[in-house]
């Protein structure tokens, strides 16, 4: 995801506690925090506290950080090999993009059976949103096609997107209905999450043809 977010210049000037404090519903790093589990460490005046990541905005930009506070560490529980772990940006260019869309996906499997998992959607409120129903939905339930179709339509009457420049709002809910679906056949592919390789090995790419009759990517 980090490979996606912004331009060179915009990554060696920003920081992960920048684009927490600022709080938009599109941030890229946020969701990856909320399936994770990421605690914030604010500090100030009467000492430091932390707090997780899913309680930690109040609205639209707004936090539980007060005035005096400030980020000072970001603690990331990093998902082992027994977990899967998927992180999805849509953008209308690759790089160099605000966000449409963005989705965290964090699952840990038994014998093929959703033991947990968290979902995390961006884009579709005013904050980033973890869709808690459709998530205890699948608890219990085998990782096959038919449970996440299953649970598809939940998923959407969790998510309250808007139209903009960047996408309407029916296209935000057929996003919020596919990335489920390219979720599970991402992980379908693969027993663990393999750290070695960048999730954002896993992206959407706008095809075009060259004039020659060839797409490229």
């Amino acid at each position: 995801m980090l490979w996606r977010h912004g331009s060179p210049l915009i990554r060696n000037a920003g920081t992960l506690a920048g684009n927490i404090a600022n709080g938009s519903p599109i941030g890229d790093t946020m969701p990856a925090l909320f399936v994770l589990n990421a605690e914030i460490e604010l500090t100030g005046p009467a000492g430091a506290r932390r707090v997780n990541m899913n309680d930690f905005y109040t609205g639209y930009r707004r936090s539980v950080m007060k005035p005096d506070e400030l980020i000072t560490r970001v603690f990331m529980p990093l998902p082992n090999g027994a977990e899967h772990f998927r992180l999805y940006k849509i953008s209308k260019r690759h790089d160099l993009d605000i966000s449409t869309f963005t989705a965290a996906f964090w699952m840990r499997l038994e014998q093929n059976v959703i033991a947990d998992i968290r979902i995390a959607y961006g884009g579709i409120a005013a904050m980033i949103m973890r869709l808690a129903k459709t998530e205890q939905a699948l608890k219990g339930k085998p990782f096959t096609a038919a449970e996440i179709e299953a649970v598809i339509e939940l998923a959407q009457s969790e998510i309250t997107p808007i139209s903009d420049v960047r996408g309407s709002k029916d296209f935000r809910l057929m996003l919020a209905a596919n990335i489920l679906r390219k979720f599970h056949a991402d992980v379908s592919g693969a027993e663990t999450y393999d750290r070695t390789t960048p999730a954002s090995r896993v992206v959407f790419h706008r095809s075009s043809s060259d004039g020659n009759g060839k797409v490229k990517q």
